[in-house]
């Protein structure tokens, strides 16, 4: 999971503008950055499924897009949905605070 303070993808910039805006109270963590994670890809299957679905389209939904995850690495960056999935990003915990390794592998 990238970090939800120092990430630099769009996909966290967007975290961080609504978490901002609707829940300024509350400090970004990994566990809320992960929440909205699963928020967009189940928004992205209800979207692909249709206004008319059954179960069995969501289930053809989830399928397709883990397939779509599973093979990111083949797919042009700016057709994914997340761009966060391939990479590891190493963090460490110092004096309350989760600092990210600069290093991506």
């Amino acid at each position: 999971m990238p970090s939800p303070w120092a990430g630099v993808s769009k996909e966290i910039e967007m975290y961080r503008v609504l978490m901002d805006r609707y829940h300024p109270e509350k400090e970004y963590s990994y566990v809320s950055l992960e929440g909205f994670f699963v928020a967009k890809m189940t928004a992205e299957l209800f979207r692909r499924a249709g206004e008319d679905f059954t179960k069995q389209d969501i289930i053809d939904e989830i399928k397709k897009l883990y397939f779509e995850i599973e093979n990111n690495l083949d797919m042009d960056e700016s057709k994914r949905i997340c761009k966060c999935f391939n990479n590891v990003y190493l963090t460490y915990y110092e004096d309350g605070v989760f600092w990210e390794i600069d290093e991506k592998y």
